[in-house]
């Protein structure tokens, strides 16, 4: 999640940025950007990295100042829950557990009550409900 925030927070605000050596140099999102584009990629792959470099690098810096205030805003309260507190530790550390140890007969129970942790604790077993949904679905 830290490093999400950082991708968001570090995309280029106008078309200077996009040029200028001195943001490439400290852009996170910039030098994502430039490691997927040099990577082997399928044709699907390519069109999606396609989508988002483009959206990043001329959409994003297009638009009006308070459009892309308010997307960057409106991120930063969906993800501010995620990235502090009992929510920064289980997603921004280590793990003791993976979705596919159930296939061996393992049972995972995530102790989230919504009482304590709130949206937090329904977003965090979302999450894990999906990811434990597609281990599932591959294993078959």
């Amino acid at each position: 999640m830290a490093m999400l925030n950082e991708v968001i927070t570090s995309a280029p605000r106008t078309h200077e940025e996009v040029s200028s050596e001195e943001w490439q140099k400290t852009s996170l999102c910039y030098r994502l950007i430039e490691q997927a584009e040099s990577r082997d990629k399928t044709h699907r792959q390519q069109a999606d990295f396609e989508l988002a470099a483009r959206y990043f690098l001329r959409e994003f810096p297009d638009m009006p100042n308070d459009t892309r205030g308010s997307i960057i805003a409106t991120y930063g309260v969906m993800a501010d829950v995620l990235v502090r507190g009992d929510m920064a530790e289980l997603f921004d550390t280590g793990t003791n557990i993976l979705p596919e140890m159930t296939h061996q007969g393992a049972i995972i129970v995530l102790d989230l009550p919504t009482k304590v942790y709130g949206q937090a604790g329904i977003l965090a077993q979302s999450a894990f409900t999906y990811v434990w949904q597609l281990a599932a679905s591959s294993a078959t």
